[in-house]
């Protein structure tokens, strides 16, 4: 469902402007003759009333307005970006009945876009490759057998130390990025938000590092993940800012749709917490100008658009207009 807009608008004006466009439709219906058909005029009426919320909220309402009641929730998971967590809390704020999920390396079809107020995540790239390396080295995930050198590669996972921190860890960290990069080619984080973001036929499933794949796929990637806007999905949770993300998309969800949130049910996925997150150190500590000049050379429109000014940084408040 095209809610585009909404991500960037506070919610308290949402009633307000819905009420609006109510307004406008019923004085067209008050104002029609008894002795002509109101129809023609009742559906300018509506039209301006479509404009209105359409110039204030940013984005196309017309589906919300058509029927709000019969929204779902779709989460679209990104590995790696706070998604186990991020489900258990949507599902348990929105019931299991109103929650859709789509799993990994899945994008949401024209229907579910149609149908569906859509969540996505997102998290800093430098922050993502430290915690899928720290993943790997737990023994965790597919990608840890993804990556160039067969077995000797493997050697980056062996860690010396608990927190993953030490000199020979941060350097194994740094060789692995090396593996798993293309110089001029998108990076694994592009490739994934591309799959689960983009549409674009052809990239269904990919999620691999860009070593395995040849230049024309690698260019429809480039290509799709320069296209993505964040106004793809109705509303987006950055990983550095989880909860307080979760928190405003539902907000959104329930203002918008009229659908009940139990923010008691939220609470108790919040003390519960994550059980999934990977050990690792401080990001900032993995990452040389070298690595990171890697990073922004593979994802560089991911911080671009999504407002991430620095390696491992939170990111900016205003990464909308982006």
């Amino acid at each position: 469902m095209q809610f585009s807009g909404l991500r960037f608008v506070s919610c308290a004006l949402l009633p307000a402007l819905l009420l609006s466009a109510s307004s406008q439709i019923a004085r067209g219906l008050a104002v029609a003759p008894a002795n002509r058909t109101s129809v023609p005029e009742v559906a300018v009426q509506k039209q301006i009333a479509l404009e209105l919320v359409d110039v204030k909220a940013g984005g196309s309402q017309r589906d919300l307005l058509r029927n709000p009641s019969s929204a779902k929730l779709l989460f679209d998971h990104m590995p790696k970006a706070g998604g186990t967590f991020l489900r258990d809390l949507l599902k348990a704020s929105v019931g299991r009945k109103a929650f859709y999920l789509l799993h990994e390396f899945e994008g949401p079809d024209k229907q579910q876009k149609d149908d569906f107020f859509i969540i996505g995540s997102i998290r800093n790239p430098c922050d993502y490759y430290v915690s899928l390396w720290a993943y790997g080295a737990e023994g965790h995930g597919r990608f840890k057998h993804r990556i160039a050198g067969g077995r000797k590669s493997q050697r980056v996972y062996r860690t010396k130390s608990k927190a993953k921190d030490s000199p020979k860890d941060v350097q194994a960290f740094r060789r692995w990025m090396r593996l798993i990069s293309v110089p001029g080619a998108p990076g694994t984080l592009s490739i994934r938000l591309a799959t689960s973001y983009s549409g674009v036929v052809g990239l269904a499933g990919l999620a691999g590092p860009p070593t395995e794949y040849g230049q024309a796929k690698l260019e429809l990637v480039a290509k799709a993940v320069s296209d993505i806007s964040p106004s793809s999905v109705d509303c987006w949770v950055r990983t550095e800012t989880l909860v307080k993300d979760a928190k405003h998309c539902l907000e959104i969800y329930g203002n918008s749709t009229g659908k009940h949130v139990d923010w008691q049910a939220f609470q108790k996925v919040l003390k519960r917490g994550s059980a999934k997150s990977s050990t690792h150190g401080s990001c900032k500590a993995y990452f040389d100008k070298s690595t990171a000049a890697l990073v922004r050379q593979g994802d560089g429109d991911i911080f671009h658009k999504f407002g991430y000014e620095t390696c491992c940084g939170q990111g900016s408040s205003n990464w909308g207009s982006h």
